[in-house]
């Protein structure tokens, strides 16, 4: 194997600073300007953005919701039932619910993987320029 030397100078080197924030999203700096990542999932330093269409934004909401699916999960179940007609249909709410929960789950992931391929894609088009 044959070893290359890779000279960089000043001019070639491109680095990109990122800071994982807490009022926005994602923050960047690459030499030349910022790009902060708002809570929509939009560039915050858009002119022409649509307010609430981001998927960070929905992600927030549908956490939110799964919450209150957990939390009616837990208060559904008793120690003791009075009957077993009420047992059934208490275990097949939880059935449900927790159905819902699995389904808001699988949405949160997809809309997060949306959100990484999306920010990825524009750091490397920012990184090719």
């Amino acid at each position: 194997m044959k070893e290359k030397e890779i000279k960089i100078t000043g001019d070639s080197l491109k680095v990109m600073a990122t800071d994982p924030g807490i009022c926005t999203f994602q923050t960047s700096f690459d030499r030349n300007k910022f790009i902060e990542y708002a809570p929509g999932g939009e560039k915050s330093n858009e002119k022409d953005k649509i307010k609430g269409k981001g998927s960070i934004q929905r992600i927030h909401c549908l956490c939110k919701k799964m919450d209150i699916h957990q939390s009616k999960i837990d208060k559904s179940k008793k120690e003791k039932y009075e009957n077993k007609k009420e047992r059934k249909k208490m275990k097949k709410l939880r059935y449900k619910m927790r159905k819902e929960k699995k389904k808001i789950q699988k949405h949160i992931q997809n809309l997060t993987r949306e959100a990484h391929i999306h920010i990825a894609k524009e750091w490397s088009e920012i990184m090719m320029q």
